[in-house]
């Protein structure tokens, strides 16, 4: 079964959600978005697994994986796909012509392998991930990596501010060119960045409407000032958490312990970067 960019973004987003709404139970406030970031991070990772295996697609789900670790993944997955044909001739004899294959094509590994380094610093792109998702098999190879940015806080002129939003210009960039790069060899070739927003002025179903639309608004736009690489396409998801708690009029506000007014409001986004007119995976 092939998996579409925009179902593996909605299973995302979903998770998020999750997150929320576990928060939100846990301590009884509504007031701030879910922190800290690993709440997030080991969610979501739970959640899109859940999410396809009903789905009857096995996915492989790990933590805090080394971008050097991705890419050697990614080449070892291509080598095998060009060498497919042969492997089916003898499937008995699988893990010796694997070797076999592997030690005539060593060389050649190793030179992509070391250009393919070479860009990772080129891109500054050298750390860790904080989601790796990996097709399940004999050798599970990803084909898609989420990242989680933790509360982005806008100015009241309706723009990120300065210091957050270089720090997400550079990430967006980094993981466009990370994703190219191991598209060419048959790796990751989806990315996903997760976001909350804190929207301390709505209230209504229809001022979070409203605010929703803005912040997706100002997203596309900078994200098409960005003028990343053609062959990347870009998505903006921002949602709402589902609550019970919604209120239809400003009058209706509830006051928490404190006194203190109880928004229900609690937003959040998903950034999506994938090859364009290349399947996620197969």
């Amino acid at each position: 079964m092939k998996i579409k960019a925009m179902d593996l973004r909605d299973a995302v987003a979903d998770g998020v959600s999750k997150v929320v709404s576990n928060v939100v139970l846990l301590e009884d406030e509504r007031r701030s978005p879910p922190h800290p970031e690993y709440l997030t991070t080991a969610t979501v990772g739970f959640f899109v697994r859940e999410h396809f295996e009903m789905k009857g697609v096995n996915l492989v789900i790990r933590f805090e994986v080394q971008t050097g670790t991705l890419w050697r993944e990614g080449e070892i997955r291509a080598f095998l796909s060009r060498q497919a044909g042969r492997v089916r001739q003898n499937v008995l004899n699988l893990r010796s012509r694997i070797r076999n294959l592997a030690e005539r094509g060593k060389r050649g590994w190793r030179k992509r392998l070391a250009q393919a380094n070479r860009d990772l610093r080129d891109a500054d792109r050298v750390g860790n991930i904080d989601i790796a998702i990996y097709r399940q098999g004999p050798i599970p190879h990803p084909f898609a990596i989420v990242e989680n940015k933790g509360v982005l806080r806008f100015t009241d002129a309706g723009a990120i501010y300065v210091g957050s939003r270089a720090e997400l210009d550079k990430d967006i960039r980094r993981n466009a060119h990370y994703v190219l790069k191991h598209s060419e060899v048959g790796g990751v070739q989806f990315a996903a960045f997760t976001f909350y927003l804190e929207d301390k002025a709505s209230v209504t179903d229809q001022d979070a409407v409203e605010y929703n639309a803005r912040i997706h608004s100002y997203f596309v736009d900078h994200l098409k000032r960005l003028a990343l690489d053609a062959r990347i396409t870009t998505n903006v998801l921002i949602r709402s958490w589902d609550s019970e708690l919604a209120l239809d009029d400003a009058d209706a506000c509830r006051l928490d312990a404190k006194g203190e007014l109880d928004h229900w409001h609690i937003a959040f986004g998903v950034i999506s970067l994938y090859v364009t007119g290349v399947d996620i995976d197969e």
